[in-house]
């Protein structure tokens, strides 16, 4: 598979002192998710949730906080609670 240009973008991003949460947009069938997913190779942890399923839909209905959402992510992945290690989680939209 080609490498592709954005992720030398997001790679950038990345190390930006000044970065802010990632948003991927664009129309169906153009690569966020092969995006996101090579990207996530570049972490120690990456957590893939779409929220057609109704279990990851569910962490987002209950008034979580994000430090809560992020420690039930990593929960359901098997991450380690006290990592401190990089971890990229990507939200696939409906």
């Amino acid at each position: 598979m080609l490498k592709r240009l954005i992720v030398n973008n997001l790679l950038e991003w990345r190390t930006s002192a000044q970065r802010r949460p990632l948003v991927l947009r664009g129309a169906r069938q153009v690569g966020k998710t092969v995006v996101a997913r090579l990207f996530g190779e570049q972490y120690d942890f990456f957590s893939e949730l779409n929220m057609e399923r109704s279990e990851d839909a569910q962490l987002f209905k209950r008034g979580l906080s994000a430090t809560e959402i992020i420690q039930a992510v990593k929960l359901k992945h098997g991450i380690p609670a006290t990592t401190h290690s990089w971890h990229c989680v990507y939200i696939a939209a409906v």
